[in-house]
């Protein structure tokens, strides 16, 4: 995408391009095409360091208003990292315990229903073989 408001719309990186190169969201061929330009634009040069600057104060700003209002994250981690020393190491949890007695369960069945069928299948050929 080039800059359509500029009279050099074909050689020029629109705004979108450039704050979307800052955040290094460009698709990989289309940030090598920018970079390139860049370092031949000095224009486009001139644009990408004003985003670049207004990108930098507002997240100062941002942090200067908000810093301010978060309490320190140290007292509150301290706390957590003591209330969970008090409950020791966490427990562990041997799953092959509750999976294998249930599936032991699931094959002796399987295998009861398998030895039925087998002893119906029998029955049934020896009925017919008696008829002919």
């Amino acid at each position: 995408m080039f800059h359509r408001d500029s009279p050099l719309s074909t050689r020029h990186v629109s705004d979108e391009d450039l704050v979307r190169s800052a955040d290094g969201e460009l698709a990989r061929q289309r940030a090598a095409e920018v970079a390139a330009h860049l370092e031949a634009c000095w224009d486009c040069r001139a644009r990408m360091e004003e985003i670049q600057s207004a990108m930098t104060g507002f997240v100062r700003a941002h942090h200067a208003a908000l810093d301010a209002q978060l309490p320190p994250a140290t007292g509150p981690r301290a706390l957590l990292r003591a209330r969970l020393t008090e409950f020791g190491p966490a427990p562990r949890i041997e799953w092959w315990k509750h999976v294998f007695p249930f599936s032991f369960g699931l094959s002796r069945v399987a295998l009861v229903r398998a030895a039925h069928h087998r002893h119906r299948a029998r029955w049934h050929r020896a009925d017919i073989c008696a008829e002919w």
